[in-house]
């Protein structure tokens, strides 16, 4: 790991098991330990299969690590003429188990206080829904890249969680290669690799490509060892308020996305009008009108 992160390698790659292999191990505890610490793209090779006129599969969820996944697998796919997919998970069950959990331990007094069936049915019509609408923006969004390169591309929209429902459609398609970020959209800052593309790693029974952070030397913090972070662009008073409109579990997300956003257009500060644009061109329109909406008065008007 230390000779590749000093060297200018484009990639790195590794047999997914060495001559140690026992009948039950997931992957070879040198790969899995060299994946981890390593910057660069890492190809991991399982099957012998080729990958010449094959079909590569890639995950896409919005953030800077899948845009340079798919702009990878774009190339692999024009180059290796190969047929290519991109996919979204959007995870609609976390809610609905969280309310579950909530049902059967709220008393009848606290279940009213919350209002619980209210605040579920809200999660079912607006969160759930507003989730699959961002996956099929992400989605459209890779269509356009794709089809700026010349490249023809499939797009489906899977539900579960990240790295099972992508291992689910791999098993059950084929594909010669998938193609993840080392990371997604809720990489912390001394992670070394996001738990999605570590699980594929180790369970996915194709090749898998697992594209660097390859960050521009310009963001890169000042640092030792493999740890990097992008820093955070500034906000003003007014888009804070904004976000602060939006419920609190969601907030760490949409405050990722909106800076993401701002960031592709170059935007060097996050303001009132970055939000609005923002949330306009992420979120299907009854949830930006929602948040968008000043606060109510509290109190209200009184009569003598």
């Amino acid at each position: 790991a230390g000779e590749i992160n000093a060297g200018d390698y484009d990639l790195a790659l590794f047999g997914a098991h060495g001559q140690g292999k026992c009948s039950r191990s997931l992957i070879g505890s040198v790969v899995e330990r060299v994946t981890r610490r390593i910057q660069t793209d890492a190809l991991i090779v399982r099957n012998g299969g080729e990958l010449r006129g094959g079909r590569v599969v890639v995950g896409v969820d919005g953030s800077e690590h899948s845009g340079r996944a798919l702009r990878k697998a774009v190339v692999l796919a024009r180059t290796l003429r190969m047929s290519l997919e991109a996919v979204h998970v959007f995870n609609p069950q976390f809610h609905h188990a969280i309310f579950a959990e909530m049902a059967g331990v709220l008393t009848n007094e606290a279940r009213e206080v919350f209002n619980l069936e209210r605040q579920k049915a809200l999660h079912e019509r607006i969160i759930d829904r507003g989730l699959g609408e961002v996956g099929k923006k992400h989605l459209q969004a890779a269509v356009e890249m794709a089809g700026g390169a010349g490249v023809d591309i499939e797009t489906r929209l899977l539900s579960g969680k990240d790295f099972a429902a992508i291992l689910d459609h791999v098993e059950r398609t084929e594909p010669a290669l998938l193609v993840v970020g080392r990371f997604g959209r809720h990489r912390t800052r001394c992670s070394d690799i996001g738990s999605t593309a570590e699980n594929l790693v180790r369970l996915a029974p194709c090749h898998v490509l697992v594209v660097g952070t390859d960050v521009p030397e310009a963001l890169r913090p000042a640092m030792a060892g493999d740890e990097a972070a992008i820093p955070s662009l500034p906000w003003t008073e007014e888009a804070e308020a904004m976000l602060a409109r939006a419920p609190e579990f969601v907030r760490k997300m949409a405050r990722a996305s909106i800076q993401e956003w701002a960031r592709r257009h170059r935007e060097p500060v996050v303001n009132r009008d970055i939000v609005v644009r923002a949330m306009q061109d992420l979120l299907p329109e009854t949830m930006w009108r929602g948040m968008l909406r000043p606060p109510e008065a509290s109190g209200g008007s009184h009569q003598a």
